[in-house]
């Protein structure tokens, strides 16, 4: 094209834009409404699911879940992940409750020591049961996020708002026989 043309073409480029930009707000809403599953795959893609938390809720929200593994023994990379996710998430100041198994609870203790070092400002509130908790499992907006670390972490968030009310009346009614 003629360098003289260009604005032109760019001009009727932005026209035809500007006009379809209703119907792709209105399908982008369409698609917020819609039930999915995602599946994320080693670090950067766990990271990224984490990162959906951040993306989704609003600053000083809640979300719930089920402590991620601290029955097992967390691998340097595991540790790196949490630091920098906990300290993302403290920006947001996310209210968090956590139900871990009663055998995690020092290594818990441990984790809290560690957020204070870093001088978060919110830390989770745990709650402990004998034994029984799921483990890496997040509940937050309309997503049930599960999580499972190690070697080769995977993750998979559920949006439909069905499955994660029903996670959520679950959450609760263990966190009222949970001991602190």
């Amino acid at each position: 094209i003629e360098p003289k043309y260009l604005s032109k073409y760019l001009n009727d480029k932005k026209e035809r834009l500007e006009q379809i930009l209703p119907q792709l707000s209105k399908n982008q809403a369409l698609n917020k409404l819609k039930q999915q599953a995602r599946v994320f795959t080693g670090w950067k893609g766990v990271y990224t699911a984490f990162m959906t938390i951040i993306e989704t809720l609003p600053k000083g929200a809640e979300y719930i879940g089920f402590a991620a593994g601290f029955e097992e023994q967390f691998s340097k990379e595991t540790q790196e992940f949490f630091g920098k996710f906990h300290k993302k998430r403290a920006g947001m100041n996310y209210k968090m409750k956590l139900i871990a198994n009663e055998s995690a609870r020092l290594q818990v203790k441990e984790q809290i020591n560690t957020y204070k070092e870093y001088s978060y400002e919110v830390y989770p509130e745990f709650r402990f049961v004998p034994g029984f908790a799921p483990i890496g499992l997040i509940i937050f907006g309309d997503n049930v996020l599960h999580v499972a670390m190690g070697e080769n972490p995977i993750a998979v968030i559920i949006t439909a708002k069905q499955i994660a009310d029903s996670q959520r009346r679950s959450f609760y009614n263990l966190w009222k026989i949970a001991k602190k």
